[in-house]
């Protein structure tokens, strides 16, 4: 969940550097808000109580993205050719950390949402919003290397 924390930071700054005329409902709370309508509560929560379980549902799923971090991350790095297995930990943490956060976004917004009728795919999505969205993908993942890294080289 750590991870989410620069993730949404970056997210919420970015979108707030994007024209009014670009700006897009923003994917957590736009998500939330098309599974509480599915759920049949969406008219029961008001505005302070959609932002809240926006917020929850995002670290959660940072959170659960993390924990599969945690469990294919060593593997991954025993798989790598020696040659990038030599470059610098932290270098390979964060870069690795990257490609997880693109593919959590790749998963996301090209895979299971539009699967479930969530969201419309990102090739259909505005390229202000995709270009927020992906960043912070990119921000999450560096930040997940980064402390995965940290905590495996602290024997945790």
């Amino acid at each position: 969940m750590a991870a989410t924390v620069p993730m949404s930071v970056a997210m919420e700054v970015m979108n707030r550097e994007l024209p009014v005329r670009r700006k897009e409902p923003f994917p957590p709370r736009l998500i939330t808000r098309r599974m509480a309508r599915r759920a049949g509560v969406e008219r029961e929560l008001d505005e302070g109580e959609h932002r809240a379980v926006a917020w929850v549902s995002h670290f959660g799923y940072g959170g659960a993205m993390g924990a599969v971090y945690g469990l294919v991350d060593e593997r991954v790095r025993a798989r790598l050719p020696r040659a990038v297995r030599g470059m610098p930990p932290v270098v390979l943490d964060v870069a690795q950390g990257v490609a997880f956060g693109l593919g959590v976004w790749a998963a996301s917004y090209l895979g299971w949402l539009p699967a479930a009728g969530i969201m419309k795919p990102a090739t259909r999505q505005g390229p202000a919003t995709n270009a927020v969205i992906v960043a912070s993908h990119v921000v999450y993942g560096a930040a997940l290397g980064w402390i995965a890294g940290a905590m495996r080289r602290r024997g945790r």
